[in-house]
């Protein structure tokens, strides 16, 4: 993922489909991208929080800092926006699979699909 693009596109290959899912970033306040710089391996997974428990949530976990953030200077701080240390989820991030849509149903096959298949890429615009 890059820290400094607002969008984020997924591609995936489900259960011999290959799919594509966009999302808003995780680091974007109110339509601002927060940080001018910074790259990372994110993985999306699915969510054992308590808050959502009883419902198919997806989340994302940083998994490794590759080029440090450096945040927009001249944005004010934002309060729950900020990038986790490595292995942590971005607590603000999280997307629930069963939301109806073309977007929901490409989650819940990424949701759905056996624990071993791993095969998610990024792409930040």
């Amino acid at each position: 993922m890059e820290f400094n693009k607002k969008t984020l596109f997924f591609a995936m290959r489900v259960a011999g489909k290959n799919r594509e899912y966009m999302t808003c970033g995780p680091l974007v306040s109110q339509e601002s991208v927060l940080y001018e710089e910074g790259s990372a391996l994110c993985r999306l997974e699915r969510s054992t929080l308590p808050q959502h428990a009883g419902r198919r949530i997806v989340v994302m976990r940083l998994l490794k800092i590759l080029h440090p953030p450096k945040r927009r200077l001249e944005l004010p701080p934002t309060d729950g926006i900020s990038v986790p240390a490595d292995g942590d989820l971005f607590m603000s991030w999280y997307r629930d699979v069963d939301k109806p849509g073309r977007r929901g149903e490409t989650l819940r096959m990424l949701y759905d699909a056996p624990d071993n298949v791993e095969q998610v890429s990024d792409w930040s615009s």
